[in-house]
């Protein structure tokens, strides 16, 4: 039995950091492996997956992304910054924030959200 959701991307990398459950979205797998495919790099994963308990830990919306799995905030490496936030557009995740040392990218309803952090 095999640990991966895609090719490049583990249960275990994206599971909730407190309790290992690891409820993803198929459509936000699918463009994070087609994002990570045109990349041509590696991406750590920062967070994805979190529950109740542990989203309101880390101080995040109650209606955050991450409780559904339709988020990821990849770690960010300077020199691809760019190339990551037009690649994000153009795989049409619908909110990209991007922070110091980290990105954030979901699937929400709301369509065309950018922010920094």
């Amino acid at each position: 039995m095999t640990d991966m959701l895609t090719r490049s991307f583990s249960k275990r990398e994206l599971a909730c950091k407190c309790c290992g459950v690891c409820n993803m979205d198929q459509e936000l797998l699918t463009r994070l492996q087609t994002f990570r495919d045109l990349l041509g790099a590696p991406l750590v994963i920062a967070s994805a997956y979190r529950c109740p308990r542990h989203n309101k830990a880390v101080g995040g919306a109650s209606g955050s992304m991450h409780l559904q799995g339709k988020a990821v905030d990849p770690v960010i490496i300077p020199k691809l910054r760019f190339r990551r936030i037009d690649l994000a557009h153009k795989l049409e995740f619908s909110g990209i924030g991007l922070g110091k040392s980290k990105m954030h990218l979901d699937l929400s309803p709301k369509v065309n959200r950018s922010w920094s952090y």
